[in-house]
């Protein structure tokens, strides 16, 4: 239970921060945004208004990333490498734990997100010799909570590396 949930707060880590970016910009909040042209601020806020003030959802957390990248006219992420690649890959764990569909798998099949998973962090050392499944027992342990953890933040430092701001969570210590 532990592991979702860290799994379930990471991807709520992505999805915050970037949704606060767009509403501080909407709120004039903009004390973190004052390095960014105005134009850009105003840019943001106009995109949060159309797309999310009714909740309108039309767009995905990392898309979200992008389009501000973009807006501020700076590289968006290379989505076949990192940090992207891994931030995506939470946010997959992410939606298969919350949307959850049953699916049987047996003989020589494995699940959709092993290929993803395997080999990026150490398995869950009470299920090794188990002969269960990789995913989801020998995958969600604790190496995969501190592989999820460092994938976001490395994303979003990133971003915000790139947009030369810095947001609330960096003004603390929470390692």
């Amino acid at each position: 239970m532990y592991v979702i949930n860290s799994l379930l707060s990471a991807s709520a880590f992505l999805e915050a921060a970037i949704n606060e970016v767009y509403q501080d910009a909407y709120d004039k909040h903009i004390t973190y945004l004052e390095s960014l042209d105005p134009k850009i601020i105003a840019t943001l806020a106009d995109f949060w208004e159309m797309t999310e003030q009714d909740n309108k959802r039309i767009i995905s957390t990392l898309d979200k990333y992008q389009l501000a990248l973009r807006f501020a006219g700076k590289e968006p992420f290379n989505k076949g490498e990192n940090p992207y690649k891994d931030a995506s890959i939470v946010i997959k764990i992410r939606n298969f734990l919350t949307h959850y569909k049953p699916k049987s798998l047996g003989g020589d099949q494995i699940h959709s997100l092993e290929k993803y998973l395997r080999g990026k962090f150490p398995e869950n050392k009470t299920m090794i010799s188990s002969g269960n499944p990789y995913f989801p027992d020998k995958a969600l342990g604790q190496g995969c909570t501190e592989w999820a953890f460092k994938s976001v933040r490395n994303f979003a430092d990133s971003f915000f590396e790139r947009m030369v701001i810095s947001p609330a969570y960096q003004q603390g210590n929470f390692k």
